[in-house]
């Protein structure tokens, strides 16, 4: 792999590899309706790539709602893990599936690297993901090293996630390409040393991506950089 310009691939999960950021707005709004409340997918996207601890104090403040933070975070995030526990309800981003069999069938390692917390992120993987791969029974088949929210104390945009991935894959961050769909993650992955590519989502499309190496009109746009 020494004439390839990159040695690993690292992915972002929510809106690059698994659709879950609808999935989270729709259970969002579900709560909100429990206090009369409700908010567009449109505004909704304010809230993608914050922790769901702030988006909840946010609804609070936002709506007036009747309620501590941390208890619409818990009735949110109750409803949002039994919703991502049937496959059926989180789907692969479009495109996702041609990108990862490309970059698999080239040999490249592979990492995945969320601010989400550790079991949510394995749910969403393996209801998202993990249910579409054919003849793979384990996430561990497919990616090399997994990192979480759950094994940093900083979240994006701070570098320590990707930083900590490239590590594990023993691998220099300036041979490291990021697929991301954030501002949060792209900033994250440039100020690890990396090469980012953003492919903004309906959510993200709003945020800026200015810092990103390449802006991708879909997933399957990378191919020919692996």
């Amino acid at each position: 792999m020494t004439d390839r310009r990159f040695e690993a691939v690292i992915f972002d999960v929510d809106g690059v590899i698994v659709d879950s950021e609808s999935v989270y707005c729709e259970t969002f709004n579900t709560t909100l309706g429990n206090y009369g409340a409700r908010m567009s997918r449109e505004d909704y996207a304010v809230c993608v790539g914050h922790p769901v601890e702030d988006n909840s104090a946010y609804a609070v403040e936002r709506y007036g709602l009747d309620v501590a933070p941390a208890a619409f975070r818990e009735i949110w995030m109750d409803r949002f893990e039994k919703a991502i526990s049937n496959p059926d309800r989180v789907l692969p981003m479009p495109e996702i599936l041609e990108l990862m069999a490309h970059v698999r069938a080239r040999g490249y390692p592979l990492a995945v690297a969320s601010s989400t917390q550790r079991n949510r992120m394995m749910k969403t993987l393996n209801s998202g993901l993990l249910s579409r791969l054919d003849g793979v029974d384990r996430l561990s088949d497919v990616f090399d090293v997994m990192l979480s929210g759950s094994d940093v104390e900083r979240l994006k945009p701070a570098p320590d996630i990707y930083l900590l991935a490239a590590g594990k894959l023993n691998v220099g961050p300036d041979r490291c390409a990021v697929i991301e769909d954030s501002e949060a993650g792209v900033k994250a992955g440039k100020a690890a040393g990396m090469t980012v590519f953003a492919a903004p989502n309906f959510f993200t499309a709003r945020q800026r991506h200015d810092e990103a190496d390449f802006t991708l009109g879909g997933l399957a746009e990378a191919i020919r950089h692996f």
